[in-house]
C-alpha cells in the first residue's frame, strides 16, 4: 500500500473564493503556490466560479504535476497544472557516464554496467546501453540516485 505523506494531503483553502475574477485568480495563485511550494500562474480569464463552501486544493494524481480546487457548493472542479512553472532539476546523470542498473524483487536484486544515453535529473527516465552486449535499456532515476530498470 503507497502512503501519501501529510503534505500531499488534500487542504482546505485558507481563504473563500468569491468576487473580483482577477483577484479570485490571484488568491487562487497565491494558495497554490502555497500548497505546492511552486509559483503558479493563473489566467484571470480563466477564474472559477464563486465558491460558497470551502474549496480543497489536491495533487492529481497525488504528487504529480498537477492540482484540483475543488468546490462541494456549487460543485465544480478545476485542474492546474505545476510542473511547468518549476524549474526543472539538473540532471545528475550526463550522457556518456557509466552507471550501475539495477533490477530486483522479493529477496532478489541484480545489476548491471550501462552507458548512459541522455542526461537525467532525479525522477526522469533515461535511455541506456548495456556495456557488456550493447542493448538498449530504459530506467528510471529514483530521488535516492538509484537506477532501476523500467517496469520493475
Amino acid at each position: 500500500m503507497t502512503t501519501v505523506p501529510r503534505e500531499k494531503w488534500p487542504t482546505p483553502c485558507s481563504v473563500p473564493l468569491k468576487g473580483d475574477p482577477a483577484m479570485l485568480a490571484a488568491a487562487l495563485a497565491a494558495q497554490i503556490a502555497a500548497f505546492t511550494g511552486q509559483p503558479v500562474t493563473l489566467d484571470p480569464r480563466l477564474a472559477p466560479p464563486d465558491c460558497a463552501a470551502t474549496p480543497v486544493i489536491a495533487w492529481v494524481p497525488p504528487g504529480r504535476g498537477a492540482v484540483s480546487v475543488s468546490c462541494a457548493s456549487p460543485g465544480w472542479r478545476l485542474f492546474v497544472p505545476v510542473a511547468g512553472n518549476a524549474a526543472r532539476a539538473a540532471p545528475v546523470v550526463r550522457r556518456g557516464d557509466v552507471v550501475a542498473v539495477v533490477a530486483g524483487g522479493p529477496g532478489y536484486r541484480i545489476s548491471v554496467a550501462a552507458i548512459a544515453e541522455t542526461d537525467a535529473a532525479p525522477g526522469a527516465r533515461l535511455r541506456l546501453r548495456n556495456r557488456a552486449t550493447g542493448e538498449r535499456l530504459q530506467a528510471e532515476l529514483r530521488d535516492d540516485g538509484e537506477i532501476w530498470l523500467a517496469g520493475l
